[in-house]
């Protein structure tokens, strides 16, 4: 994040003259280096951004993106949901890419970037129509370059697939399951069943809607910053 454009946003939420001069001595000039194998690099200067792992990086950056959403989108930290609900694939895609270019310019404007590797997008319905050569979604970056489409994908810790099925989810949780309780049993430690299965197989169950979470509707597309 930009630091002036950040100090406007913290002034346009109506913080005072004091507490902007507090942000910006908070913000700037602030060094960082590496440290590997007893070897260490020369500090930098950092111009971006805010300092990672503090309490006020994710507030600040909730306030920088805070004018970030286009009509039907969801924000999680840096992980952005497009989505729309449509009768056809055409209009699906035009409102898609509509938002879609919606955000690139807003990245544009606030200094920011796209990971486009981690950018894809993904049409959910039943089986019969997602293999209908007419439901075929074609979204475009700014410089042309088509988005990756995906049959599932993993948001917050939930691998959600194109029927909405859970099927690839619910395989890869009885797998971890099943590998938590193979090493339990290699052990030597007496440990509560009842502990090890609160522990490993309900905190599992019930993480990312396992009790009935709130997902988004049908088709969209997931941008991220970098």
């Amino acid at each position: 994040m930009d630091h002036y454009l950040l100090l406007d946003r913290l002034h346009a939420i109506g913080l005072s003259q004091h507490a902007l001069l507090w942000f910006n001595s908070y913000l700037r000039n602030r060094k960082q280096c590496v440290v590997l194998r007893g070897c260490k690099s020369d500090l930098l200067t950092q111009q971006r951004g805010v300092p990672q792992g503090s309490t006020l990086g994710p507030l600040l950056f909730s306030i920088f993106t805070n004018d970030l959403l286009p009509c039907y989108a969801q924000l999680y930290a840096d992980d952005t949901i497009i989505y729309t609900s449509k009768p056809s694939t055409s209009q699906i895609q035009e409102a898609l890419q509509s938002d879609f270019n919606t955000l690139q310019t807003w990245l544009l404007v606030n200094k920011l970037m796209l990971n486009k590797l981690k950018t894809s997008s993904m049409l959910f319905g039943v089986r019969q129509n997602l293999n209908s050569k007419s439901n075929f979604l074609v979204l475009r970056c700014n410089n042309g370059e088509h988005l990756q489409k995906e049959d599932k994908i993993k948001y917050l810790g939930m691998l959600i697939d194109s029927e909405l099925t859970f099927r690839p989810h619910t395989l890869v949780l009885v797998s971890f399951i099943v590998q938590g309780i193979v090493l339990h049993l290699k052990s030597e430690r007496d440990s509560s069943p009842h502990l090890f299965y609160q522990s490993l197989v309900m905190l599992r169950v019930r993480f990312a809607g396992g009790e009935g979470g709130d997902f988004p509707p049908v088709w969209f597309t997931c941008p991220t910053l970098c």
